[in-house]
């Protein structure tokens, strides 16, 4: 499913040989929610994720945008960035994430959650070790710990999940449900990758009618052919944004750490690890240890 106008200008042309930011963003429709009525036909962000896709050195770097960031949205002023969203769409949300990470980007792809379940079943599920367990009634039910092939449910409530850390005394659910996040995004590529020609090709054409982007089949095959054998152990990097937290009038909010912020976007630009500290570079999703909360 293609894009509209609005987001293809908002776009930056890019060789697909060569190092590109792609926005991945999750919305929160879903048949459940338009049969509710409740929300009208305005959706939000749910989940944000800045992807730099580098096919020559074949290393891939997700990195989560925390949706109650503050920052400037043109035309709107001072809000939380998942709002962009709601604002102007994809469009706006394309403009709003590449002046914050002071990137171009150049590709944009979006799924909601219905969409989300079917591609994880239409790969016959994914292998994920899921860090504690969830059982949360808003995410959608109950996934065991453990190293387990989650089903597309399953990986929804993964995805999902945030008062279940809370609950057990992890504060900041937000931030392990987008390193969650992340650990999926990962598995999905990772299972994607190491699939032969053939099926990547057939799993990609499928995942498609699930997904709206800008780029082909052709495309995506493309470049899924071009990072064939890249070590998904070791160079698929995962970060988030560094933030300061804060709860003023009611309202959770996040500041950015931009010192931060431009130190860590400086070394995902150049092609390193976002992280200096090498151990938080690669499967941070859902630990407990604290390094997934402490994002500065």
């Amino acid at each position: 499913k293609g894009i509209d106008e609005d987001t293809q200008l908002a776009l930056t042309d890019k060789s697909l040989a060569e190092p590109f930011y792609m926005l991945l963003m999750g919305t929160d429709k879903s048949q459940e929610r338009d049969a509710s009525g409740e929300y009208g036909d305005s959706y939000r962000s749910d989940s944000t994720m800045l992807a730099r896709i580098d096919p020559v050195q074949k290393k891939v770097t997700l990195i989560s945008i925390e949706r109650d960031t503050l920052v400037n949205i043109e035309g709107y002023g001072v809000g939380k960035i998942n709002s962009a969203y709601t604002y102007g769409g994809p469009a706006l949300m394309v403009k709003t994430v590449s002046q914050f990470a002071g990137v171009p980007i150049s590709h944009y792809a979006s799924i909601d959650f219905d969409g989300f379940k079917d591609v994880v079943d239409a790969l016959g599920g994914i292998e994920v070790d899921v860090p504690m367990e969830i059982d949360d009634a808003d995410a959608g039910g109950h996934v065991d710990a453990g190293l387990q092939t989650l089903n597309g449910e399953q990986a929804l409530i993964l995805c999902r999940a945030r008062n279940a850390y809370e609950e057990a005394g992890y504060s900041g659910g937000d931030f392990y449900r987008a390193a969650n996040q992340r650990m999926v995004i990962g598995a999905i590529a990772k299972k994607l990758m190491e699939s032969d020609p053939a099926t990547m090709a057939t799993s990609i054409a499928t995942l498609c009618d699930y997904v709206t982007t800008d780029m082909s089949v052709t495309d995506i095959v493309s470049v899924a052919n071009s990072m064939r054998g890249i070590d998904t152990e070791n160079n698929i990097w995962s970060a988030m944004n560094p933030t300061i937290s804060a709860y003023e009038n009611g309202v959770y909010i996040e500041y950015s750490d931009n010192e931060a912020w431009r130190k860590m976007m400086t070394r995902v630009d150049d092609g390193l690890p976002p992280y200096e500290d090498e151990k938080r570079n690669v499967n941070d999703g859902g630990t407990l240890d604290g390094t997934v909360r402490d994002n500065s």
